[in-house]
């Protein structure tokens, strides 16, 4: 048990230090430990791998790399052959999202889930829309319709121009959110010398956010100092 324990630590800490250039240990690492061989290990391990990516979500493309490269290390020795499932089942749109661009799923493999978030209230779906446009347009159309959004068709102008570079960064970078993220100094600057501008104005929530940080409910200058750290 206390070897177990020491090993799952081990994983954790490797995993919530994940950088691109150490996916491939890492996934060697995790190779030899006992999470690989069951259910409920598989489970464990996308835990973690998804708590590393809300609480360090710049390093997003590292924890869908990781992931792929897990689960083509897939075989009857073990159960990694699961890590897609516990991904679909546990991970919210943005993760589905970027291992869906890491290659760990080919879109007909996620478009049931895709269409599921057609129907929340969230706009997760929003995540996937220009693929939405080209595997399910009519059932986009009848959302877009219903929804009738400027800012949706903001989105939409120029192929998804706008969406998809909000969707690779996080956060659209004319907002105060995405000053604050690209650490733009004049932009500040210029924020700042508004006699109106409050730092402790609440950032607005984002759909497009991977960050833990719950967006509404944190001000400007909270988030200044949760993002100058690594």
């Amino acid at each position: 048990m206390q070897s177990e324990l020491q090993t799952f630590i081990e994983i954790q800490n490797a995993i919530f230090e994940l950088k691109e250039e150490t996916v491939d240990s890492v996934k060697n690492q995790i190779l030899s430990t006992f999470l690989i061989h069951s259910s409920f290990g598989i489970k464990r391990l996308v835990d973690i791998i998804y708590s590393a990516y809300k609480f360090r979500p710049r390093q997003f493309k590292s924890f869908a790399d990781l992931c792929y490269a897990l689960s083509l290390s897939s075989s009857s020795s073990n159960y990694l052959s699961e890590i897609k499932l516990k991904i679909l089942k546990h991970c919210d749109p943005s993760f589905i999202y970027d291992c869906y661009c890491s290659r760990v799923f080919k879109y007909n493999e996620i478009q049931p889930q895709i269409r599921s978030f057609v129907f929340r209230s969230d706009l997760s779906f929003l995540w996937f829309a220009p693929e939405l446009e080209i595997n399910d347009p009519a059932l986009l159309e009848k959302q877009l319709s219903v929804l009738s959004s400027p800012l949706l068709q903001k989105y939409r102008y120029n192929n998804w121009n706008l969406l998809k570079t909000i969707r690779s960064l996080g956060y659209d970078p004319s907002t105060i959110e995405g000053i604050i993220s690209t650490d733009n100094i004049d932009a500040l600057k210029s924020l700042s010398s508004d006699p109106l501008f409050d730092p402790n104005q609440i950032i607005p929530t984002n759909t497009f956010s991977r960050s833990a940080i719950p967006l509404g409910n944190i001000s400007a200058i909270s988030y200044a100092a949760y993002c100058s750290s690594p």
